[in-house]
């Protein structure tokens, strides 16, 4: 996928995304909390960039997307993907409104990019409750731990993610 060049955000912004969001990726880890499928945050998008697709840029291949950025409804809900609770609800220069779901296990969302927030950190959340409201775009990483998962493998079956007990 070729994309233009982006300005590299302010140093200020990295920092603050890294002190708010990189703890946790080490979180942790807390009892399943989902159970079966999971819904995507956005009932109606189109996919600008999908999880896994490398970046083009001036000709130059770049990284692999660890994310999916989606087009969305302006106004439309986002949807917590699974039963959770929040660890993150607040807004970051790097990423807009943010919201971060912890379902268990390791297993948490990244919302970014929301023009409302409607919940708060400590907040336990039901699959497909409204977190916020959309805007235009809306970037969705999902990380077991620090590694980031392909969210569309989570929406495909019924079942879900499949979890065993020790």
């Amino acid at each position: 996928m070729e994309v233009e060049a982006e300005e590299p955000a302010a140093e200020s912004a990295n920092a603050q995304f890294r002190s708010a969001i990189w703890p946790l990726y080490e979180a942790a880890v807390t009892a399943k909390q989902w159970q079966g499928g999971f819904v995507p945050p956005a009932e109606d998008s189109m996919t600008l960039v999908d999880y896994g697709q490398i970046k083009v840029t001036d000709g130059q291949q770049g990284s692999r997307s660890n994310s999916t950025k989606l087009y969305t409804i302006p106004g439309a809900p986002c949807r917590a993907a699974a039963n959770g609770t929040v660890v993150f609800a607040g807004d970051l220069a790097l990423t807009g409104n943010t919201v971060v779901i912890d379902h268990g296990c390791g297993l948490r969302s990244y919302l970014y990019g929301l023009q409302e927030i409607s919940v708060s950190k400590g907040q336990t959340v039901e699959k497909g409750q409204a977190v916020g409201v959309l805007g235009e775009e809306l970037t969705m990483d999902f990380k077991l731990g620090s590694r980031s998962v392909n969210p569309r493998l989570l929406f495909q079956t019924s079942g879900g993610l499949f979890w065993k007990e020790n």
